[in-house]
Parts: C-alpha cells; structure tokens; sequence
C-alpha cells in the first residue's frame, strides 16, 4: 500500500472483540449515511409515536367536554327539578296555614346558603389559580 493510501484509512475502536480496526474513507461515508438512515427511521418512529399520542389527547379532550356538557345539562335539570318541587313545599305550606314568619325564614336561609355556596366557589377558584401559578 501507498503512503496516501495509508493515511487515509481511519481506526475505528469497539468491534465485537474489542480491537481496532482499519477501514478507509468509503467504508466511513457508507457506514455514516447508514447510521443517517437509522436516524430518519428512528425520527419517523417518533414523530408517528408522537401523531399517535396528539391524536390520543384530543379525543380524550373531545370526551372531558362531551362529559362537562352531560353534567351542565344535568344540573340544570336538577334546578328545574328543585324549583318545582320548591313551588310545590311553598304551595302546600299554604294550603296547611304555615305562618308567613317561618316562610320567610327558610328563604331567607336559602338566600345565605346561596352567598355561602358562591362564596366558597369563589375562594376554592382563586385556592386553584394561586396554586397553579406557584406549583405548576
């Protein structure tokens, strides 16, 4: 072998028995445009793994909406449910001769338990925001 040719080749350390051996600049350029190859297959790999797991997110996005409209719609119900039967207690204590002052003390206790009930959600809202903007 020439002197050039010499200079050329390259060692490359780690074959299966642990020595070196000598392979020249063709032999590299094929070994580094398979090892681009394994590269873009692994990339395509990963973006198909990530396509799937995007996919994967919006449909269990799709299903924490239809559920969030499902329980909207039944809470409502059970207001419509509730008022009626409301009007119904208000009529029948009526008809038996409930006095006006205990009428207004339970709506009056509504109305309280109204605040409270708004109150509370307003402050577990900003319990939640405060401990997404520190912790997350």
């Amino acid at each position: 072998m020439s002197r050039e040719e010499l200079f050329a080749r390259r060692s490359v350390h780690g074959t299966n028995n642990g020595s070196s051996s000598w392979r020249s600049n063709g032999e590299q350029d094929h070994n580094n445009q398979d090892k681009k190859e394994h590269a873009s297959i692994a990339m395509d790999e990963y973006m198909s793994k990530e396509h799937g797991s995007l996919v994967n997110t919006h449909r269990e996005v799709d299903d924490m909406l239809t559920q969030g409209a499902d329980i909207i719609g039944n809470l409502r119900h059970q207001r419509d449910v509730l008022k009626g039967a409301r009007t119904k207690m208000l009529d029948i204590g009526n008809m038996l001769g409930l006095s006006n002052s205990v009428m207004q003390y339970i709506e009056k206790r509504a109305s309280k338990d109204k605040i409270i009930l708004f109150g509370g959600m307003l402050l577990f809202t900003i319990f939640m925001f405060l401990f997404w903007l520190y912790f997350l």
